[in-house]
């Protein structure tokens, strides 16, 4: 019988993960992938962790990897903006996923209204 597509078991003598999905070197680049992938939180968290630490040589190369990428374009005929530091970009990083306090008083907003239209709906029954 083979397995089913959704099974979490692994099977006997499989190899461990190779290639895009096997985690990172770079902490630089782990974050970038969270970011692409859509986890803000872990993109925040690993840039967090390489803005605390001291960038490592994977750092450095991932950082001159991504440079092109995570940098606001140069208009034609501005001058060459420096080199991108892994600072810097995890810095850009931390920015890029940073959740706007607008969001979380409109949250309470509507928890808020909700909670008053579930106690009215008690009331008048």
């Amino acid at each position: 019988m083979a397995p089913m597509a959704k099974n979490g078991r692994k099977r006997k003598g499989a190899e461990p993960a190779s290639g895009p999905a096997a985690a990172p070197d770079s902490l630089l680049e782990a974050a970038f992938l969270c970011f692409e992938a859509g986890d803000m939180v872990g993109a925040r968290r690993a840039a967090k962790k390489l803005l605390a630490g001291t960038p490592t040589p994977a750092d450095e190369a991932a950082a001159k990897r991504l440079a092109p990428v995570l940098r606001v374009p140069v208009p034609p005929g501005a001058p060459e903006p420096p080199p991108a530091s892994v600072t810097e970009l995890a810095g850009l990083l931390v920015s890029r996923t940073w959740v706007p306090q607008k969001a979380y008083a409109f949250a309470a907003l509507a928890l808020a209204v909700f909670i008053g239209l579930v106690l009215l709906a008690l009331s008048r029954s």
